[in-house]
């Protein structure tokens, strides 16, 4: 059975001038840092040598990790830990210090980031060598002596890397299972691979790479499970996914239509939602992955699938509504299960550092036949008195253990 079912919901003046009589959650946590900002935590750097013990092998790791000042040698800052720990390999005759921005940036947002230096080209050795990063951080998290103890996130362990370094992590996904994410850079893998990986999966592409073309990375994400997704950046190639690359690198590689900022801007986006939303619990961060934040991003192309029970976007009308007009959005929700679904729809408003129970949609329950779709449309006057606010809509989706949700934000502007 497949049907569609549109519900037309309107409420005649709710949305900013009642904020008052919105109910305030109890509990409810402020809304989390976006995730192509800097986070909340300063970024401490350490060099550690490393001993695979399987193949009897030490190597030099960066070590990225949140800290009360930031710096090299900076003390490990607790207070939000523990922290999820992500393992990270390096390209093809690369080093670990070419992906500072990369672990800099997670350590802001509470990860312990390793990234390593490969001992050689043998992949077994590489496998082995990123596995053996994840067993470091369990030990430093037991070892009482060490300035990780405790601060370590054992249950949410994550591999990443770039090029080689990202087919390898992939590799590692597939067979090592303390790993729960995986964000690969233009890895260099294939569908095998990537179908043997059962955890969320993320590949971030250039379109402009030719070092390994968008066709091939396309064809090698066809292997993947849900819940998976592939984020091309429009305009980025292969070499700008580091922080620096010379002229005879740059030579085998397409031309960028972006800067490498950008282009590290949107990994660190996307990577940091990724990890934020299956190592964390970052409801926020789903739509940047499955919904509409993702979707209406222009500098990306995003293919996904949530592989979640229950389906949900958002299609708001407006990004920007004027005084005395009309926010228009409607939420989009499908059963996807073989069984019937009742879930339950709330909507919630982020502004002001607090979240707040919006009552012009929710909470209520949505019935559900399997393969049945349901369009709940809703439209909000805004007052003439409202005050000019940015705010973040939020609808959550909740049946059972499950909850998802998907956001924009809408800004009220003067009246045009």
């Amino acid at each position: 059975m497949n049907s569609s079912l549109e519900i037309e919901m309107s409420r005649p003046t709710l949305l900013v001038a009642p904020l008052a009589a919105l109910m305030l959650i109890h509990g409810a946590a402020i809304g989390a840092t976006p995730p192509g900002e800097t986070g909340a935590q300063e970024w401490g750097f350490r060099q550690v040598w490393i001993t695979d013990q399987m193949m009897q092998r030490t190597f030099i790791v960066s070590v990225y990790y949140p800290a009360e000042e930031q710096g090299t040698q900076a003390p490990l800052d607790p207070s939000l830990g523990p922290y999820p720990g992500v393992a990270f390999g390096h390209g093809f005759t690369m080093t670990r210090k070419r992906y500072d921005f990369y672990g800099r940036h997670l350590a802001t947002h509470g990860y312990v980031i390793v990234l390593l230096n490969f001992t050689d080209l043998n992949n077994a050795r590489q496998r082995s060598e990123l596995s053996a990063c994840l067993t470091w951080l369990e030990e430093q998290n037991s070892d009482s002596g060490s300035w990780l103890f405790g601060a370590i996130d054992d249950e949410h362990f994550a591999v990443a890397g770039h090029s080689m370094g990202g087919g390898v992590a992939v590799q590692v996904a597939g067979e090592d299972a303390r790993v729960d994410a995986c964000a690969p850079l233009a890895p260099g893998t294939t569908a095998q691979e990537m179908s043997a990986v059962s955890v969320p999966v993320m590949i971030l592409a250039g379109d402009r790479d030719q070092l390994i073309p968008i066709d091939d990375l396309r064809a090698s994400y066809g292997g993947a499970t849900p819940p998976s997704s592939m984020v091309t950046i429009l305009g980025g190639n292969h070499n700008q996914f580091m922080d620096v690359s010379y002229f005879w690198e740059d030579l085998f590689d397409g031309n960028p239509t972006i800067s490498r900022t950008e282009q590290q801007r949107l990994t660190n986006l996307y990577s940091t939602a990724h990890f934020g939303y299956y190592l964390k619990g970052v409801g926020e961060y789903r739509s940047y992955l499955h919904g509409y934040r993702g979707g209406a991003d222009p500098g990306i192309d995003r293919d996904a699938d949530s592989g979640e029970a229950l389906d949900l976007l958002i299609e708001p009308a407006a990004l920007e509504v004027s005084r005395g007009k009309e926010l228009q959005f409607t939420v989009t929700i499908t059963n996807r299960e073989a069984g019937a679904s009742a879930p339950s729809v709330r909507t919630l408003v982020r502004f002001g550092g607090q979240t707040r129970l919006d009552p012009a949609l929710g909470p209520f329950t949505v019935p559900l036949e399997p393969g049945e779709t349901r369009v709940v449309s809703t439209a909000q006057s805004v007052p003439e008195t409202a005050p000019e606010i940015e705010m973040d809509y939020a609808v959550m989706v909740e049946e059972g253990a499950l909850m998802i949700e998907d956001s924009f934000a809408a800004t009220v502007v003067p009246g045009r």
